[in-house]
C-alpha cells in the first residue's frame, strides 16, 4: 500500500503540473471539434491496434453487450488484415478503422480522434484491445455514465490475467480460455471520458480536463493521474489479458519496451517479468467466462464467426 500511495502521489503531482503548463506542450493539447449535430452515440470505444485482429471480434462483441455502439480502431501498421476480419461489424456500421502509420501512435492518434470523431459520442472508453470492461451487475456501467453529473470521466481499475498455463494460444474466446488472474485489481486505471471536457493528453491512462476537474472512480473518489488505490471495492473493473499464452509471454520478454521514438527498445527485466507471469496466474477467476461467454459466443456466431474466434 505504501508503494501504491507513493506512485499515486508522484503521478498526481505530475498530473497537476501538466494541467497548469499543458499549453507549453503543444503535442499534448487536444482540440475538440464540435459539430452542429448532437452526438450520434451515447457510448463508444477508441482503441489503438497493431496485429490484434484475432481478438477484435470478441472485444467488439463483449463491449457491445455492455452498451457500446461504435468502435474506432487506429491501426498502427498491422499486417494481419483487421479490415477483412472485422467485415461483419463494418458492414453493420459499428466499426471505423483509421490507418495510422505514425510510430508511436500516441499522442498523435488522440489528436486526430478528437478533431474528427470525438463529438460523435457522449462518452468514449479509451482502452486497449486486450482490456475488457467488466460490470458486476448488468447495466451498472451505463447507469454510472448516465449519473456522472460533474465528473468528466470514470476511472476504472485493471485486473491482470495471465496465460492460464496455455503453452500456445488456443482457439476460442479469451473470456473462456483465460481464467487465471491476480487475486486483486491493480492500481492502474483507464478512463471512459466525455470528450467535450478533455483539453490535453496526459498518457494512455488519463487526460487533462477543463476547469481543473478530474476523473472519478466508481465510488466517486477523484483520480488525478494514472493510479487509484483501494481498487477492490468497485463493481466495475477491467480484465487485462496481459499474457495470452506462454509463447506470448516469451515473445514480450524478448521484445522489450518501445521507446519514445517508437523504434528502439529497452530491455525488460527478466526477474520482474518472471514474477509478473506467475502472479497473473495465481488466482482462479472464471467470472468473465460464466458471465459473458455464452452471450458473446451466440452474438458472434449469429453474424458469421467460427473458429478460431469461437
Amino acid at each position: 500500500m505504501l508503494k501504491e500511495s507513493i506512485l499515486r502521489l508522484r503521478s498526481e503531482l505530475r498530473y497537476n503540473a501538466m494541467g497548469i503548463f499543458h499549453p507549453a506542450l503543444p503535442n499534448r493539447a487536444l482540440t475538440y471539434h464540435k459539430r452542429l449535430r448532437r452526438p450520434v452515440f451515447f457510448f463508444s470505444v477508441m482503441t489503438r491496434i497493431k496485429n490484434e485482429a484475432r481478438f477484435l471480434p470478441e472485444f467488439i462483441a463483449h463491449h457491445t453487450l455492455l452498451g457500446a455502439e461504435h468502435f474506432y480502431f487506429y491501426d498502427n501498421n498491422s499486417d494481419d488484415a483487421p479490415e477483412a476480419v472485422l467485415r461483419p461489424f463494418i458492414d453493420r456500421c459499428m466499426v471505423t478503422i483509421i490507418p495510422w502509420k505514425t510510430v508511436p501512435a500516441s499522442p498523435s492518434c488522440y489528436s486526430h480522434f478528437f478533431d474528427r470523431f470525438a463529438s460523435d459520442s457522449t462518452w468514449v472508453a479509451f482502452i486497449d484491445a486486450d482490456e475488457f470492461i467488466i460490470e458486476r451487475q448488468k447495466g451498472i456501467l451505463l447507469n454510472a455514465l448516465s449519473t456522472l453529473d460533474t465528473a468528466p470521466a470514470l476511472a476504472i481499475n485493471c485486473r491482470y490475467f495471465g496465460s492460464s498455463f496455455h503453452e500456445r494460444l488456443p482457439a476460442g474466446l479469451l473470456t473462456n480460455n483465460f481464467v487465471r488472474s491476480d487475486p486483486s485489481t491493480n492500481y492502474h486505471v483507464k478512463v471512459i471520458a466525455t470528450p467535450e471536457r478533455v483539453k490535453a493528453y496526459y498518457n494512455s491512462h488519463n487526460f487533462i480536463f477543463n476547469g481543473l476537474t478530474s476523473a472519478v472512480n466508481y465510488l466517486g473518489t477523484p483520480v488525478r493521474g494514472t493510479y487509484a488505490v483501494n481498487a477492490d471495492q468497485y463493481d466495475i473493473e477491467i480484465s487485462h489479458y496481459v499474457y495470452r499464452s506462454k509463447d506470448d509471454y516469451l515473445s514480450k520478454l524478448e521484445l522489450g519496451f518501445v521507446d519514445a521514438d517508437g523504434y528502439r527498445y529497452r530491455a525488460r527485466r527478466k526477474d520482474r517479468m518472471e514474477a509478473e507471469f506467475l502472479a497473473h496466474n495465481a488466482y482462479f477467476n472464471d467470472w468473465g467466462r460464466n458471465t459473458y461467454g455464452a452471450d458473446i459466443r451466440n452474438y458472434m456466431a449469429g453474424i458469421g464467426y467460427r473458429e478460431p474466434y469461437l
